[in-house]
């Protein structure tokens, strides 16, 4: 029985830009083989470093759009939110220079980051209708977005931005990560690692999420 939105997740901190129109816009006409392309286009964009090689990026887009609207169709499963934690855990595990440094997260977080993209756009998840499992495409948006979090489900700001910690109504929960910051140890792991381990990188984001 599909859900209704509820309160447990906020819209994201997503200013509603001529970008961020135009990514919703796209979403909205991703059940064409044309819009398919176009959004997974831009979501490869954002997950995957153009140091992994533009080529790469493309073949990412294109296995995307395939699979997604696959999905869309019927034609293939979709995307468990177990498969999303374990696409985002397996990755922080990569680029952690230790234990220590590694990062997690959980399906109660991925579930709640799907109730904040659906709430800042319906077109964005599909969680009212599959409360368990999402189109690959809204799969690579989360693993986007929970490196932006830090594996949290709480809103990326400015380092320099001071806000009230609230949790109630017309707040977003500040996320100050004292430990490893999920960015930063992606950007150090590109800076050192060559291309191809680059794209090994991204290909295990890619089997966790069945593409």
């Amino acid at each position: 029985m599909p859900q209704t939105p509820s309160g447990n997740g906020p819209a994201l901190g997503l200013p509603h830009t001529p970008q961020i129109n135009s990514l919703i816009t796209k979403a909205r006409a991703a059940n064409s083989e044309k819009g398919a392309e176009a959004y997974s286009a831009d979501l490869a964009g954002f997950l995957v470093d153009v140091r992994a090689g533009k080529g790469y990026v493309r073949k990412f887009s294109k296995r995307l759009a395939t699979a997604d609207l696959m999905a869309r169709r019927g034609k293939q499963g979709w995307v468990s939110e177990a498969a999303v934690v374990r696409a985002f855990n397996e990755l922080m595990e990569q680029v952690a220079g230790s234990p220590s440094e590694q990062i997690k997260t959980d399906i109660s977080v991925v579930h709640q980051l799907r109730f904040s993209l659906y709430n800042t756009s319906p077109d964005l998840s599909s969680v009212t209708s599959h409360h368990e499992e999402c189109l690959p495409s809204e799969a690579v948006f989360l693993v986007w977005l929970l490196l932006l979090n830090n594996g949290t489900a709480g809103m990326p700001l400015p380092r320099n931005l001071q806000v009230p910690r609230s949790s109630g109504k017309g707040y977003v929960m500040a996320i100050f990560p004292s430990g490893p910051d999920a960015s930063l140890l992606l950007g150090q792991y590109l800076r050192v690692h060559s291309r191809s381990q680059l794209v090994s990188l991204y290909e295990s984001v890619a089997e966790a999420i069945g593409l």
